[in-house]
């Protein structure tokens, strides 16, 4: 004996299968939704977060790369300004030098014999009373008298290329002739330092502070008499002769060329 599906028990199959399908996507169409709403939830916060990390981020490494830019800058126009400085120093230093030029040239006339030399180096530089000045023209030599403003200042002791090494007449290593007040004793005189020279003098000679000291070839004052020391264990004097100039403070000087 057969027996037969009736049609009523496959449209029943088919329909159950449709409303499985049919429930599936409705449930994974509300998972989806769910889990949507769940991310968006959840990751909302984070992301909100990430993005202020990002934004903090960048923005301090923005306010660091714009504080060394402007640091650059400052230190850049911070050189510009220092050199601009020296600059006008050099400036001003050089009007200085020609007006001190200008003043030495009022107080002393030159001839075609003589140059005017600038003195780069002095006391303290130099020790002992030693001056370092400019020395271009060829017919400057050693053994040359220089003047300070018509003063007999000393002799150039040595030149070397542009240069020459000076002497004054106050330096410990300078021992010359002088004369001695009114009466004009002449005698042995040699450098003190600082502006300073010494010569000693038998007692009976009549010298007093403020005498008038000559060189022993000359007519013009290099100095006068500022101590006089009687020495009671011999019979001489010690005379003490000021220069009329500091020579730490000494600009320019005439040579007199021979």
């Amino acid at each position: 004996m057969m027996t037969y599906l009736r049609p009523s028990s496959n449209r029943d199959h088919s329909s159950r299968k449709m409303k499985i399908a049919f429930s599936t996507l409705i449930i994974v169409v509300l998972l989806g939704f769910v889990f949507n709403q769940l991310a968006y939830w959840v990751g909302g916060p984070l992301w909100a977060v990430r993005e202020a990390i990002t934004s903090r981020a960048v923005s301090t490494i923005s306010y660091f790369k714009s504080k060394s830019t402007l640091q650059n800058e400052n230190d850049d126009l911070k050189k510009k300004l220092d050199e601009k400085n020296a600059e006008i120093i050099a400036v001003k230093n050089q009007v200085d030098l020609y007006k001190q030029l200008d003043s030495y040239i009022a107080m002393k006339d030159t001839t075609a014999n003589e140059s005017i030399v600038r003195v780069v180096s002095r006391p303290p530089q130099t020790p002992f009373d030693v001056l370092v000045v400019e020395a271009n023209d060829n017919n400057i030599k050693a053994g040359q008298r220089v003047y300070f403003a018509g003063i007999p200042a000393g002799i150039i002791e040595s030149k070397t290329g542009s240069y020459a090494k000076v002497f004054l007449f106050s330096n410990p290593a300078s021992q010359f002739r002088v004369l001695v007040g009114v009466n004009k004793i002449e005698a042995d005189a040699k450098g003190k330092s600082q502006g300073n020279i010494y010569l000693t003098l038998p007692k009976n000679v009549d010298v007093q502070n403020g005498d008038t000291v000559y060189l022993a070839d000359g007519t013009v004052p290099i100095g006068t008499v500022s101590q006089v020391d009687n020495n009671t264990s011999t019979s001489f004097i010690d005379v003490y002769v000021k220069m009329p100039f500091s020579p730490s403070r000494v600009d320019w000087l005439t040579v007199q060329k021979e």
